[in-house]
């Protein structure tokens, strides 16, 4: 399994309400019509066990390999997807990561 991981940062001025509900009714729906997209998990915020606040949320998309994730990045949909991030994110400071999933339990 191929994953995109992406940190998420609230655009400044706006509140979390704001934020999370744009996530969730707006992009999310954007986001899940992606083609190949096998899996997709959004992790708001919630508190931290360290002295700052690192991100807003993280997104996990879920592919089954590379070549279908090269598919979906290459799609309309993917298109309006990333256009809605500077909706309610400040891309200055997303962190995207491509990881493959190693489940230990």
């Amino acid at each position: 399994m191929l994953k995109l991981i992406a940190t998420l940062h609230r655009k400044p001025g706006m509140s979390r309400e704001e934020f999370l509900r744009h996530w969730r009714e707006v992009h999310v729906p954007l986001v899940a019509d992606l083609p190949h997209l096998k899996g997709y998990v959004i992790n708001p915020f919630v508190e931290t066990m360290d002295d700052e606040r690192p991100y807003d949320g993280v997104a996990e998309l879920w592919y089954e390999d590379r070549e279908n994730f090269e598919k979906s990045l290459a799609s309309p949909q993917r298109d309006a997807a990333r256009a809605d991030l500077a909706a309610f994110t400040d891309l200055t400071r997303m962190t995207r990561a491509i990881v493959e999933e190693h489940r230990i339990l």
